[in-house]
């Protein structure tokens, strides 16, 4: 889609995301995880893909993957100029460190260990009011997959503004694990399959 300069479809398009994204941050986390088509949500956490593009099993041409990149963009950059009106601008928090952390044997706490999956980074607001932090991000799984632009809602003491791991709750013993004690619902991050971002992590690369 793109703006005419006089509230078109954009406009359109970025009031509907900021709907979602409000109804998201003060949705109840359910008791269990569980995903479908359209995201995941678990106790603590709540992901939501805004917008998925094609994928690119069969497409050789470049120009197409960015083009499908470029979309998303424009789309996360007016959903982020609402939230920035609202809110000031956002924390770019760095997924590295988790990713890291995750990969030496720490328990990272969803929804970082499925971002960390997707993406090296994403932007962030803190919304101290309600104890919890919102975040947009374009997120791939691997090169021959969609890009999605995603919508992560999480618990405060899920992430530190500074990008590093945060000491949480003491975890009781069924879900003791790993380093930091980083809360009774924290996952351990090895137990997911990270096929690119291990492999551009053993090579020095950052994950688009």
């Amino acid at each position: 889609m793109t703006n005419d300069g006089s509230g078109g479809p954009m406009s359109s398009t970025a009031d509907e995301d900021l709907f979602a994204a409000d109804e998201l941050l003060d949705r109840p986390f359910p008791e269990r995880e569980g995903r479908d088509a359209s995201g995941s949500a678990g106790p603590g956490f709540h992901l939501l893909v805004l917008q998925a593009s094609r994928d690119f099993w069969d497409c050789p041409d470049e120009t197409v993957v960015q083009e499908a990149e470029a979309d998303l963009q424009t789309r996360l950059d007016a959903l982020e100029a609402k939230l920035v009106a609202r809110w000031g601008d956002p924390r770019e928090i760095d997924l590295w460190p988790y990713l890291r952390a995750g990969l030496e044997g720490a328990a990272v706490p969803e929804p970082i260990v499925s971002l960390c999956q997707l993406t090296g980074s994403m932007r962030v607001w803190l919304r101290p009011d309600t104890g919890r932090w919102l975040a947009l991000t374009i997120g791939q799984g691997d090169k021959e997959l969609p890009f999605e632009l995603i919508v992560a809602v999480g618990e405060k003491d899920r992430i530190d503004p500074t990008g590093s791991l945060q000491e949480g709750p003491e975890p009781s013993e069924g879900a003791r694990g790993g380093v930091n004690g980083l809360g009774t619902r924290s996952m351990s991050f090895t137990a997911r399959p990270l096929p690119k971002a291990v492999e551009a992590f053993g090579q020095g690369e950052q994950v688009r």
